[in-house]
């Protein structure tokens, strides 16, 4: 079974590439949050990739919680496999992350 330290450590190194360290990544943050308040920024002018892809990161976290806590579910008698969310994590990241560097752009 996939530990969820794995999966946290493949969408960081996702989100901001392998050579990063924390410091860069809380450095980007910040400078992301700062750049927020700024009127007619090009961030701005695309809040709906933002939303859309903290909806999806929202997801994936879900799919992450899943496989981390061993949680089955049944639907209509049927045990869905754990296999789907390894997928769905993988995709709903990739997604986000397209969104996320699109919007810098």
């Amino acid at each position: 079974m996939i530990s969820v330290h794995t999966i946290v450590m493949v969408v960081v190194v996702l989100l901001f590439g392998a050579d990063t360290t924390l410091s860069q990544i809380a450095r980007v943050t910040l400078d992301e949050s700062q750049r927020i308040g700024t009127s007619g920024g090009s961030n701005m002018r695309r809040p709906a990739s933002l939303i859309s892809a903290l909806f999806l990161i929202s997801i994936a976290l879900g799919h992450i919680l899943r496989l981390a806590f061993d949680v089955s579910i049944i639907a209509d008698g049927y045990a869905i496999p754990m296999w789907p969310s390894v997928i769905a994590i993988i995709l709903l990241s990739a997604l986000a992350i397209w969104l996320l560097k699109e919007r810098r752009s």
